[in-house]
């Protein structure tokens, strides 16, 4: 009796490989990695406070993001995180599910040749199975030849190649072949561009995928990094806003994620360190303190250059993409509670980053008040505001892109460097900045690495602890800064 092979299914594949270890924080405080060269996640062991519960501002963009994907009927192709539909990962059970698909596929390629209807999907269930063994580069062989089946049988652009092209970048990554990944999700928007037109509400997935690509290449792979990558994710952003806008209205939920994308390429715009090695932040804090224009950056400051200008006005920029997110949180029904506050403390965010710390703080104490006045929304200022937070908080980036091999499950010939750590304990004072940072302990005698930790906790800056709506300092923190292979 034939055996009943578990379905390809698109929407679902290995849970993304997330390093899992319990000293390992992949929430708020991933972000001081950016300040520190080499391959670093920060863990939070935040004394007071223990880690961080995800924003409540997560479950919003959620909402969102889902509603945008309902809204457009492609929820199928979209959605990668869940479980295998029936391929376990029991390496005992997946064993066996390699013998069945190789059986079938052979039966396939004998009855009705290399190009067999059916073939594509039981082709791409192997692949699926491959993945999730940790066997990336047998899984990318496969799901190349699942492609070209698939297009063999329904086209050349037919979109049913989308999901096996999606399963093959996740292998993609975790081999660590960028330049492949870079390439299929540009093919994965062109295609659904030739196949849905420009402005057309179906194309808002596959532009905030690529949009969210070009941020964390640029955020994760410093030696890889291009000014390209940010205007084009910068554009990819403002493109779905006036897709949104022009189909659904200005005041739509579905506005908060692309927002939320053209805030993150500002702040990168703002730490874009060009010829002159200082950042347009930088430079335009000296501006303020000496009271002379500083800002001349890659080309003359009034010019009409595109690139240019985004550098001059990273700031302004992005605090009004944040001030159009709190005006829509504060119109529409179907916005969760606190939703407009919260937005609000993002904006205080935006302000404390750009040293604009009075603002901040009118910020934080109004988002404060109207979270407390709220019987609904009292225990969301808890999580907001009972420590400090490092700043700023990359909701996009994810902490998978740089993995150590031991995670991605490394072959034979690839070297597995073992994780060294640096402890330290400090305090944040009242205006959000570290001090009295002492390392407590440390995995290895290197002082270099103690100095990058000292140096990434000083540039850092926080949202202040508040208590009763004002900020206060705060005394004995603790944090683990971990060190994966370089």
């Amino acid at each position: 009796m034939e055996k009943q092979l578990p379905k390809f299914n698109p929407t679902s594949g290995p849970n993304r490989m997330r390093n899992t270890d319990s000293d390992v924080d992949s929430g708020s405080t991933l972000n001081a990695s950016f300040r520190l060269a080499g391959k670093l996640v920060l863990t939070s062991c935040i004394a007071i406070g223990g880690n961080v519960a995800a924003d409540a501002t997560a479950e919003d963009a959620k909402n969102s993001a889902e509603a945008q994907v309902a809204a457009t009927g492609l929820t199928g192709i979209h959605d990668s995180g869940a479980g295998l539909d029936g391929i376990s990962s029991n390496p005992l059970m997946a064993s066996e599910k390699l013998i069945d698909y190789r059986d079938a596929i052979a039966r396939l390629e004998s009855e009705q040749g290399a190009w067999g209807l059916g073939l594509a999907e039981h082709l791409a269930g192997l692949g699926q199975t491959y993945q999730t063994r940790g066997q990336h580069r047998d899984a990318i062989k496969i799901f190349d030849r699942a492609i070209h089946v698939s297009r063999i049988n329904n086209g050349l652009y037919d979109l049913s190649q989308v999901p096996i092209i999606e399963k093959m970048v996740e292998s993609l990554k975790a081999r660590g072949r960028w330049e492949e990944v870079h390439e299929r999700h540009q093919y994965l928007f062109w295609l659904h561009k030739r196949n849905f037109g420009a402005d057309d509400p179906r194309m808002l997935p596959v532009i905030d995928r690529l949009g969210k690509w070009y941020i964390n290449d640029y955020a994760l792979n410093p030696e890889r990094r291009m000014m390209d990558q940010l205007v084009d994710a910068h554009n990819l952003f403002q493109y779905a806003v006036n897709i949104i806008s022009g189909t659904y209205g200005e005041n739509d939920l579905r506005l908060i994620e692309p927002l939320r994308g053209l805030v993150m390429s500002n702040w990168f715009f703002a730490n874009y360190r060009g010829e002159g090695g200082t950042t347009p932040m930088e430079r335009s804090q000296l501006t303020r303190e000496l009271g002379v224009d500083q800002v001349n950056f890659l080309t003359d400051p009034h010019s009409d250059n595109r690139l240019t200008q985004y550098l001059r006005n990273n700031y302004a920029d992005g605090k009004r993409a944040i001030e159009q997110m709190v005006a829509i949180y504060s119109v529409s029904p179907d916005a969760t509670a606190g939703a407009a506050a919260r937005a609000k403390v993002e904006l205080a965010d935006w302000e404390q980053l750009f040293d604009r710390r009075r603002n901040a703080a009118d910020l934080y104490r109004q988002a404060y008040l109207e979270l407390k006045t709220d019987e609904g929304t009292r225990a969301q200022v808890d999580k907001l505001f009972s420590h400090p937070v490092a700043l700023p908080e990359l909701e996009f980036v994810e902490s998978d892109l740089e993995q150590p091999a031991s995670v991605r499950g490394a072959t034979d010939n690839e070297t597995i460097e073992a994780v060294s750590y640096v402890l330290v304990s400090y305090d944040v004072n009242r205006f959000g900045d570290a001090q009295n940072i002492q390392v407590l302990e440390s995995s290895s005698e290197d002082d270099t690495r103690r100095a990058q930790v000292k140096r990434s906790l000083e540039t850092t800056r926080f949202r202040p602890r508040l208590v009763d709506g004002e900020p206060v300092d705060t005394q004995g923190l603790t944090q683990k800064f971990v060190f994966t292979s370089e």
